[in-house]
């Protein structure tokens, strides 16, 4: 496994639309980030050159909310 920092928008996330994206969850997704900061790596795939989003799609969503890199 290969950790990288990568821009949020340079992610895939067409698997999102598999999964459920609660406000309630967002919301404290986003408190913690505030609070804590990134604590856990979100999870990609490397597909046809592309990094597919595979897990982490709340805290993506709280990130970019945030407006954090």
């Amino acid at each position: 496994m290969e950790l990288r920092s990568v821009e949020p928008s340079a992610l895939d996330l067409s698997l999102g639309r598999l999964r459920q994206l609660p406000e309630a969850a967002v919301r404290a997704k986003e408190a913690s980030l505030r609070a804590k900061g990134q604590l856990s790596p979100l999870v990609a795939a490397e597909q046809e050159g592309m990094l597919m989003l595979i897990d982490g799609f709340v805290r993506h969503l709280a990130a970019v909310r945030l407006g954090l890199d």
